[in-house]
């Protein structure tokens, strides 16, 4: 092909064509920089469907690990609500003044931390390490950015900070001094007539179970945030 344009421009010199030779010239200056171009889009149109891929692909690695902290906020829920039913029970055996039997054992558990919320964060912190831009859209991208950022953290030092302050402070002491621990059965009370009488103990009850049911309605907040941002990925997937 080279050797075809230099042959033309050749002839045209020879004829002393001039103002032909111009033209030929002008055209195949063009010509290249119409191939320049062609190939400059080409590779930018490449390097947008590279973007997508890796966006698309990040995007389902978040949508899993989304899923998986649904699972977990859901597991939280329900161990939470069952340490609710368990502090339930102690105080009505308190109001109540009703006998002491094996099955309350279990249930002096439930003022305890149900532990430390574990969700997974791999695959936003995959994102920031490549540039959260990858993102295209900005309103999901910030959804996301709130979610791990704000939400998730919340949730997780409220619960630390309870079994810090809480568990540490007032709740092991008291219970070190006042229950006996049976592998099998629970905890037990060493006086357990004076214990449904103690105004303390009541306190700590009461005060527990107020803070679990606020902990109970965040970890059902962050269960429908989590599933709004698991659908909003969808539809921008879809």
């Amino acid at each position: 092909m080279i050797k075809f344009f230099r042959k033309i421009r050749q002839s045209l010199m020879s004829e002393n064509k001039f103002s032909k030779y111009l033209i030929y010239v002008i055209g195949e200056i063009l010509l290249v920089v119409i191939g320049i171009l062609i190939a400059l889009s080409i590779n930018n149109w490449n390097e947008e469907i590279a973007m997508i891929k890796k966006e698309r692909d990040l995007l389902m690695q978040m949508k899993n690990n989304l899923s998986a902290n649904l699972i977990q906020l859901t597991e939280d829920y329900e161990n939470l609500d069952r340490k609710l039913i368990s502090i339930s029970v102690v105080l009505n055996h308190m109001r109540d003044k009703l006998p002491l039997h094996d099955g309350l054992y279990f249930n002096f558990y439930g003022p305890f931390s149900p532990g430390t919320t574990n969700l997974t964060s791999s695959a936003y912190e995959t994102f920031k390490s490549i540039g959260l831009d990858v993102i295209i859209s900005d309103e999901l991208r910030d959804e996301i950015i709130n979610l791990y950022e704000i939400s998730y953290p919340r949730l997780q030092i409220g619960v630390r900070e309870s079994m810090n302050n809480w568990e540490v402070e007032m709740i092991i002491p008291y219970y070190f001094n006042n229950f006996s621990h049976d592998e099998k059965l629970g905890l037990i009370p060493n006086n357990y007539n004076v214990l449904i009488e103690d105004q303390k103990y009541r306190n700590l009850l009461t005060a527990r179970q107020v803070y679990f049911k606020n902990i109970l309605s965040e970890i059902l907040d962050f269960k429908t945030t989590t599933q709004k941002t698991i659908d909003n990925i969808d539809l921008y997937l879809e």
